[in-house]
């Protein structure tokens, strides 16, 4: 009986809920106000939630290596206050599973979560701009972290050795990977580097085993040595053609890797035709006007055939032909813009695109592209600028400018100066008897002093009872005359 007790003794404290860690496991100073978590007593287990307020003050700080050796916290919870994370700051927490931080926090210290090889996944919030140094290194457990678009950089070594990582998205404000950020993640299969990418550190993602698809959205980054050595065999590196140029260093090869462009083309007798694109391609895509320094004048036969995720294309004014079947199947393609003039079209060249599927073209092109220009090919045509204004709406601008132009006159000359352009309206009898009116001429440059000129009619008309007298101005910039 007394074994079968403490059989049920033992079974039922199985069943007991772990131990959770608390604020007496933890060290804390106090500063103008403000509370630093200082230390944690190695010997803390389980859940630990760091309280928000300690003694009145609130906690914003996790000091350097804080909780470095805590081996035995399996979850831990960081309050809103808290705004920055110190070098080391959970260095080797080896069973921590899951870790909540803040969205206050906007900074995380260099080696911060090193070691915590039980850290299955992870969110840095959108107030942290910068991912610095080894902050996951050897994080063997992390498969999924979601980086925030506000980060810039990515740091040296931040990723190396998290061998269960299978997917990472780059946000496309960075514009540095350091040296080693992603060694050794063996199952990475793909990665994505954005546009404004400029620059990618040593061995930056080197031994990733897995790594068959590095795709380049900008031209070539400068790169550090062994920067994609160890990849897959066989990697590519799928390339946008706007920025095919910069990358065709060595032929087709680029870094160790072989370039995939997203088009295929040929060139004869220097000039580019587009032969195929692949169907994996997906939203807008720019057909680039020159390629390895020859004009693309032509897209081939189906080239862009079942390329079903493209939404829009853009066709440069070099091209003059498209063959037969060029976008067919494109279901997706809802937007064709033509820089130049309508080139000559295959049969069923745009058979399948998107229903409503428009021919965006510029004003000059327009007439190029039918009579009507309202269809052209199963397209709808509609310009990709503005229309000419009406009538209405020039002469309405037309009066605007004018009266501004007064305006402007009447803000910089005196009532006097406006004045004294006036007529002198005097009217006398010569000799004969007969009224004469004698019209003198004076010019000015600055509305105070008037000299005389001779003034030569090239004609002179009576217009529904009008005398009129047509001359050319002379160069002066005010005149004014006066009735004898």
């Amino acid at each position: 009986m007394k074994l079968l007790q403490a059989l049920l003794a033992l079974f039922s404290c199985a069943f007991l809920p772990l131990f959770a860690a608390d604020l007496s496991d933890l060290t804390y100073t106090t500063t103008n106000g403000e509370v630093t978590i200082a230390d944690c007593d190695t010997t803390a287990s389980g859940e630990l939630v760091i309280p928000d307020i300690i003694e009145g003050n609130p906690v914003t700080r996790i000091r350097d290596y804080a909780f470095r050796h805590c081996s035995s916290l399996t979850s831990i919870t960081i309050p809103d206050s808290v705004t920055s994370i110190g070098l080391g700051g959970f260095h080797d927490c080896i069973n921590l599973t899951s870790i909540t931080i803040p969205d206050g926090v906007t900074s995380i210290g260099d080696w911060a979560f090193y070691n915590c090889t039980n850290l299955t996944n992870i969110t840095i919030p959108d107030s942290v701009t910068s991912i610095g140094l080894g902050v996951f290194h050897d994080c063997t457990n992390l498969t999924n972290i979601k980086i925030p678009d506000s980060v810039t950089s990515i740091g040296d070594h931040t990723f190396d050795n998290c061998i269960s990582l299978t997917s990472i998205t780059i946000p496309e404000g960075v514009t540095s990977i350091g040296k080693g950020a992603f060694q050794s993640c063996s199952k990475l299969t793909s990665i994505t580097i954005p546009e404004g990418v400029t620059s990618i550190g040593k061995g930056a993602f080197q031994s990733c085993i897995s790594l068959t698809s590095i795709t380049f959205m900008g031209a070539a980054p400068t790169v550090g040595d062994d920067v994609f050595s160890g990849v897959a065999d066989g990697a590519e590196a799928p390339v946008s053609n706007e920025f095919v140029d910069s990358f065709r260093l060595i032929g087709n090869n680029w870094n160790g890797l072989t370039l995939d462009w997203i088009l295929t083309w040929t060139t004869t007798n220097s000039e580019v035709t587009i032969t195929d694109c692949k169907t994996n391609a997906s939203g807008e895509l720019v057909i680039p006007a020159t390629i390895e320094g020859n004009p693309v004048t032509s897209i081939g036969a189906d080239a862009f055939a079942s390329c079903v995720r493209l939404t829009s294309i853009t066709i440069p004014d070099s091209v003059t032909s498209i063959g037969t079947s060029a976008f067919w199947d494109c279901s997706s393609l809802t937007s064709i813009i033509f820089q130049g003039a309508a080139p000559t079209v295959g049969i069923n060249a745009f058979s399948g695109v998107a229903d409503g599927a428009e021919a965006l073209v510029t004003i000059e092109n327009q007439v190029s592209f039918g009579e009507s220009c309202e269809k052209w090919n199963n397209l709808t045509v509609r310009s990709s600028e503005p229309p000419p204004q009406s009538l209405e709406v020039q002469l309405a601008q037309m009066t605007a400018e004018r009266d501004a132009a007064i305006a402007e006159r009447d803000a910089r000359f005196t009532e006097d100066q406006i004045h004294a352009m006036s007529a002198d309206s005097t009217i006398g009898m010569n000799d004969e008897g007969n009224v004469e009116i004698k019209i003198n001429f004076f010019e000015s440059a600055d509305l105070v002093t008037f000299a005389p000129f001779t003034v030569a009619p090239e004609s002179v008309s009576v217009v529904d009872g009008n005398i009129c007298l047509e001359f050319t101005p002379k160069d002066a910039a005010f005149f004014r005359f006066r009735i004898e």
